[in-house]
């Protein structure tokens, strides 16, 4: 998915500029709200609004995941929700327990996930699936782990 050096880039733009601590959606109340619990969630997150990284990121999706989305009967991909630059820390206790990533009012539109691992200097980084047993998958460096958020429960960190 993404060569070295634009990795090396995402890196550096996560180290320049710091994350902000992300929270996750919970449905309460009828609203979708953003709620922060360290017991289920612990990252941050860089959001990328340059436009010409994002058009070079967007050159890259197509080329390389829409075509394997569109053998999945379920979807085809015509936009991206965010682009960010995510860091679970061992030092914060980084990771994200099991969960489903579409399952407020103001997330059901999800179809897809797919996380970039950006290097291969870290334990853990696996996502699994509970509903497929206790096997875990970890792209190498530059590569994703493309996959439905509609039927499988995931867990990363």
């Amino acid at each position: 998915m993404f060569e070295p050096e634009l990795r090396r880039h995402l890196i550096g733009l996560y180290e320049t500029h710091g994350g902000i601590e992300s929270g996750f959606m919970r449905e309460i109340g009828g609203h979708t709200l953003g709620v922060m619990d360290h017991g289920h969630k612990r990252r941050s997150d860089y959001d990328i609004t340059d436009k010409g990284l994002i058009g070079g990121l967007q050159t890259r999706f197509p080329r390389r995941v829409v075509p394997e989305i569109a053998k999945s009967p379920q979807h085809k991909m015509t936009w991206m929700e965010h682009y960010i630059v995510s860091c679970y820390t061992a030092e914060d206790g980084g990771q994200f327990a099991a969960h489903r990533d579409n399952t407020t009012a103001g997330t059901a539109h999800r179809r897809f996930a797919g996380p970039v691992n950006l290097s291969d200097d870290f334990d853990g980084g696996e996502v699994s699936f509970s509903e497929y047993g206790s096997h875990s998958l970890k792209a190498s460096p530059g590569g994703a782990v493309v996959f439905s958020v509609r039927f499988c429960t995931r867990s990363a960190g």
